[in-house]
C-alpha cells in the first residue's frame, strides 16, 4: 500500500516522468535499498510513497511512465467533469478502506482486471449493465489479459467478486462525496453478480424409507421405530442427512408451522 512521508535526503538515485502536477519520481530512498514512487496526491494535498519492492531500475522507470500516463490522462478528465475508473481505483486504494477475507493485495488483484476490462480512462458516468453483463461473459470464458497474461477461464463466483468490490468502491465514492456531480446509474449499484448455486441433496425416496423402516424397532433404538412412522404419516420429506422438513401445502394451512429443516 502507498505510504506518505518527506522527500530523502539529495545523494540518492532519482528519476522523474512527466510535467509538474502529475510528475512521478522513481528514486532510491536508502543506497542499494528498494527502489519507491513518488506523486502527488490531489485527495490529501501531499506526496505519496509506494514501494516498489525490488532494485531494478529499467523496471521502475516504465513502472513511472505507466503511472505518470494514467496521471495525466485523469487529471484531464477531471478537468472536463469526468470521472475515471482508474482515478477512482487510486483514491479508494490511498484511503486505506477496510478490506474483508482475503485483504489488500487480493483487492489489487482485482482492480487490475477491473481497469484492463474497462479502461483506465473509462467514465464510472458510462457504466452501464450492459457493460457489466459483457465483462462477466469475457471474464468467465478467460478472454481478459492482465500484463499480456490470459486469467483462464473462471466460475460465475469468481467473476461476480469483481463486479461486487466495483460496486462497493462506487458506493464508499458516494459516500465520501466523489461522484456528487457525476452520479453512477442505479442500476449499476443494484445489478446482482452471479454466483455459484450450491446444489441440494437429494431427497430420500419412499423405497429408502421402506429399506430402512423394519430396522427402526430394534432394542437399541427405542423411539426411532415410532419417528419415522410419524414422518410417514405426516408426509414429510428426509434427507440423507436424517432432516426433516414439512410440506408447503402443511405450512400453509397451518401459519404457525415454519417449512424448513427441522
Amino acid at each position: 500500500m502507498p505510504k506518505k512521508g518527506k522527500e530523502e535526503a539529495p545523494g540518492l538515485w532519482a528519476h522523474r516522468e512527466g510535467a509538474r502536477g502529475a510528475a512521478v519520481t522513481v528514486q532510491e530512498r536508502t543506497h542499494g535499498g528498494n527502489l519507491w514512487l513518488r506523486y502527488w496526491s490531489q485527495r490529501d494535498k501531499q506526496y505519496t510513497w509506494e514501494n516498489l519492492a525490488h532494485t531494478d531500475r529499467e523496471i521502475a522507470v516504465r513502472k513511472a511512465i505507466e503511472v505518470n500516463a494514467t496521471l495525466r490522462t485523469n487529471r484531464e478528465s477531471l478537468a472536463k467533469g469526468a470521472k475515471p475508473l482508474s482515478w477512482l481505483l487510486r483514491l479508494n486504494e490511498e484511503a486505506e478502506t477496510p478490506r474483508k477475507k482475503k485483504g489488500p493485495a487480493d483487492d489489487l488483484r482485482h482492480m487490475d482486471i477491473q481497469q484492463v476490462a474497462f479502461g483506465d480512462s473509462c467514465d464510472v458516468r458510462s457504466l452501464t449493465t450492459g457493460k457489466l453483463k459483457a465483462f462477466l461473459s469475457a471474464h468467465r470464458a478467460g478472454t481478459l489479459k492482465v500484463e499480456g497474461r490470459e486469467l483462464g477461464k473462471c466460475s460465475d463466483t469468481t467473476a461476480g467478486n469483481d463486479i461486487r468490490l466495483l460496486q462497493t468502491i462506487l458506493r464508499w465514492a458516494a459516500e465520501e462525496g466523489h461522484l456528487d456531480d457525476a452520479p453512477v446509474r442505479p442500476s449499476v449499484l443494484a445489478f446482482t453478480a452471479p454466483r455459484n448455486l450450491n446444489k441440494r441433496q437429494p431427497v430420500a425416496t419412499y423405497d429408502r424409507f421402506l429399506r430402512v423402516r423394519p430396522h427402526c424397532d430394534r432394542p437399541e433404538y427405542p423411539l426411532f421405530g415410532s419417528f419415522m412412522d410419524l414422518v410417514e404419516s405426516l408426509g414429510w420429506r428426509v434427507s440423507p442427512s436424517g432432516s426433516c422438513a414439512a410440506p408447503s401445502w402443511t405450512c400453509g394451512a397451518n401459519p404457525r408451522r415454519r417449512s424448513g429443516g427441522y
